[in-house]
């Protein structure tokens, strides 16, 4: 743990070349991630324009909105955090920043999957209430968590060789964050289940999904998506159980792999995707002729 300034606990000399070199990589690393995403925001520019400027005030488009700047801010936010000339105010900022936009992250492209579901199920009552309440579980519980976690840790700015470094009064428990990536995972797991159970049905019928443009893209999308989340949580998990050395590649790796800008890059071009296949089935219509597709509703 760094030396705090509210603490005089002398710092181990071995261990501050370490801390230099772990926060020098974390700072890479991030910029990295930031540069990836306003190239990712310039190259895709266009699309966002044609499909959402046009209705800014869109719930859709708001969500977009959400999803796609909320993971570059988090990537932003981390990044300052690395500064090796921290205070105490850019360290909370930092932090409280980072956790917020991941949940909003998470939060804006899980409520996309359920309207996906939804419109596949024609809005059910019943259905629909079941799975919101289930939504709004999820979006308390790890509000609830985000909060706890940064309390509980005590955020500090820690000192060593004239540098001052964001670091942490105490570490929270791995438990809290396995609970953390726990509830979207298991969230998802049952919107990509009842996805997958009625996409069976339209397989069935209509022998594949080549003349479903739109029902192949919200089933291959919701995959993708699924797949990410899975690695983010993964990688996540492997970084709050294992002991792993600082000076350790394989530190970069993980960090990597758990950013949620990788999900907000998704989330933001499935959300494209179905814009595109909607397009696709005004303009060029479908082969599918069973009623079952012209009940799909989308709230």
């Amino acid at each position: 743990m760094l030396l705090s300034r509210s603490s005089t606990e002398p710092i181990d000399p071995e261990l501050i070349p370490y801390l230099i070199s772990d926060y020098r990589q974390e700072l890479y690393y991030e910029l990295a991630i930031v540069a990836a995403l306003v190239y990712n925001i310039i190259i895709t520019m266009d699309k966002e324009v044609k499909y959402f400027w046009s209705t800014p005030g869109a719930f859709v488009s708001l969500i977009y909105f959400l999803n796609r700047y909320a993971g570059f801010f988090s990537a932003l936010a981390t990044a300052l955090g690395s500064s090796f000339h921290a205070t105490e105010r850019l360290c909370n900022f930092s932090t409280w920043s980072e956790y917020l936009a991941d949940w909003v992250t998470i939060l804006s492209m899980d409520y996309i999957l359920l309207m996906r579901v939804l419109a596949l199920y024609s809005q059910a009552r019943k259905f629909a209430i079941c799975l919101n309440t289930l939504f709004f579980i999820e979006a308390a519980f790890t509000l609830g968590n985000d909060i706890y976690s940064v309390i509980y840790e005590q955020v500090e700015v820690g000192e060593a060789l004239g540098f001052a470094f964001c670091g942490l009064g105490q570490v929270a428990p791995p438990v809290f964050g396995t609970l953390y990536w726990s509830a979207p995972l298991l969230f998802e797991l049952t919107l990509m289940s009842l996805a997958l159970y009625k996409a069976a049905g339209f397989w069935r019928s209509s022998a594949g999904f080549g003349g479903i443009n739109l029902v192949k893209v919200l089933i291959e999308d919701q995959a993708i998506y699924f797949i990410s989340v899975m690695l983010c949580s993964a990688a996540k998990l492997t970084g709050y159980w294992a002991d792993i050395p600082l000076d350790s590649n394989v530190r970069i790796f993980l960090a990597l792999l758990s950013s949620t800008a990788l999900v907000s890059v998704i989330g933001s071009r499935l959300m494209v995707h179905l814009k595109e296949a909607a397009a696709i089935g005004v303009n060029e219509g479908t082969s599918y002729r069973m009623k079952t597709l012209s009940h799909m509703e989308f709230a």
